[in-house]
């Protein structure tokens, strides 16, 4: 079976400028192209004859894609596997927090009220500026799989939060250094439409739940 040729039958233009004739076998415009002589724009097409000038080599136009989106970024998904005794399963609250990004939307859009729950990775960082709170330390909640997705809150040095978080502690401390761990908790907008605050509502554990952390307060307390 014969393969039809992506070059179109020859055409001749004659230029505008020096009157000579260009002849070329791919699909130029048909009132537009630069002259194989002088270089000018030609706009005149002629009748097609083979006989008037040598076909002329010209680099076929190749087709391009649009350039990639400059805000175009990957897609990253943390898939995290249990063995169970009905085989493997995927921590599915994981995997749908970094691969929909749902902390970012759930940053970006504040709305007094909201909760939900969300496995981070955390540190204690410096307060932003302006922000600073006495009897408080800030600590930083970055999403595991696109740690540009953060946010840094402050929280109260004797609150139950505070004392599970103590241990990320370093800032002030000699010879430490900065320290993070992954952690699970419960993440609230507090305060009114107009002065939305983000606050850490519940700790949930360390680690990730489903992956080998335990809710604690679902653990009974000792006496």
């Amino acid at each position: 079976m014969s393969i039809p040729s992506p070059l179109h039958p020859p055409r001749e233009f004659q230029c505008s400028h020096c009157k000579c004739t260009n002849r070329v076998s791919w699909d130029l415009p048909a009132t537009t192209g630069p002259c194989l002589n002088c270089q000018a724009i030609f706009t005149s097409p002629v009748s097609i004859n083979p006989a008037s000038a040598p076909i002329a080599s010209v680099a076929p136009r190749i087709a391009t894609s649009p350039a990639p989106s400059a805000t175009a970024e990957p897609l990253r998904d943390h898939a995290f596997f249990k063995r169970t005794p009905e085989g493997l399963k995927l921590d599915w609250e994981i995997s749908a927090q970094t691969k929909y990004r749902t902390f970012r939307s759930f940053i970006a859009y504040p709305k007094p009220g909201q909760a939900s729950i969300f496995r981070f990775v955390a540190m204690e960082d410096v307060p932003e500026a302006g922000r600073s709170v006495t009897g408080t330390r800030s600590y930083r909640l970055l999403n595991p799989a696109t740690p540009a997705d953060s946010v840094r809150i402050n929280v109260a040095i004797d609150s139950e939060v505070g004392r599970a978080l103590a241990e990320l502690d370093w800032l002030g401390a000699k010879d430490a250094v900065s320290r993070s761990r992954s952690v699970t908790d419960e993440s609230k907008w507090s305060g009114g439409e107009n002065s939305p605050l983000l606050e850490i509502s519940r700790f949930v554990c360390w680690i990730l739940v489903g992956l080998g952390g335990e809710d604690v307060s679902a653990i009974p307390a000792t006496q």
